[in-house]
């Protein structure tokens, strides 16, 4: 769905009641900004987002019932609608969730003993310009995370993470496509192409599409293989 009015519509997915209406609170106080919903788990976020456009989707990363249903949700809210913005707003900081959450395609990391309800109130306004946000530890959890070897006996190749649209996306920005080309090839709309080429970028950890094609020369990788797996010469 695409937004039809000129407030951005935020989604808050928060298990705890008082944050939950704090983050509402902080939303509705300012004109740019409409509140789509609360929700206190992910079930209630997929059906909302079903119903009503949503820009940017704020969510924490663990319930009670599921401790890893935060990144379960984010995968399955992108699937339903790849155009929307999502934020992690969490008490958690360990290495593996940054990972997770970074390779399902958050736009921002927030936690919540670091950052206030004003910021992320900024956050969703950064994030709907393209502009990611993380907290100072998530920045520095990124940095150890990016020293790592990007293949090992256990670990999964970055390439290797790609869903099957954005490895079309990614040989088409080998083949040098603006996103208006991209769009007319695949039948889509360029905002779509867009955030799925930021997508393919935050998992590559590239900044920049024009560093794809030095990247696969880098890992002897021609262009991205049909189905999950990725071809090396």
């Amino acid at each position: 769905m695409q937004r039809t009015g000129s407030r951005l519509r935020v989604l808050i997915v928060e298990d705890h009641h008082i944050l939950r209406n704090a983050l509402a609170q902080a939303m509705s106080l300012d004109r740019d900004i409409e509140v789509a919903g609360l929700c206190r788990t992910p079930e209630e976020a997929l059906i909302r987002i079903g119903q009503v456009p949503v820009d940017v989707m704020i969510t924490d990363l663990e319930w009670r019932e599921d401790p890893y249903g935060g990144i379960k949700l984010i995968h399955r809210a992108l699937a339903l609608a790849p155009d929307t913005k999502v934020i992690v707003f969490s008490a958690h900081d360990d290495e593996e969730r940054v990972r997770q959450a970074i390779q399902a395609g958050v736009d921002g990391y927030l936690l919540k003993d670091e950052v206030d309800t004003v910021d992320v109130v900024r956050a969703v306004k950064a994030v709907q310009a393209d502009k990611p946000v993380y907290s100072d530890t998530i920045i520095k959890v990124m940095a150890r995370l990016l020293q790592e070897p990007l293949e090992s006996a256990t670990a999964v190749h970055p390439l290797d993470t790609l869903t099957a649209r954005e490895r079309a996306i990614l040989s088409f920005l080998m083949d040098g496509l603006s996103n208006a080309e991209i769009a007319q090839c695949l039948g889509v709309a360029e905002k779509t192409v867009k955030t799925h080429v930021s997508h393919v970028l935050q998992k590559l950890g590239l900044t920049s599409r024009y560093q794809v094609a030095g990247y696969l020369r880098q890992q002897g990788t021609r262009r991205p293989g049909p189905a999950g797996r990725t071809p090396r010469t």
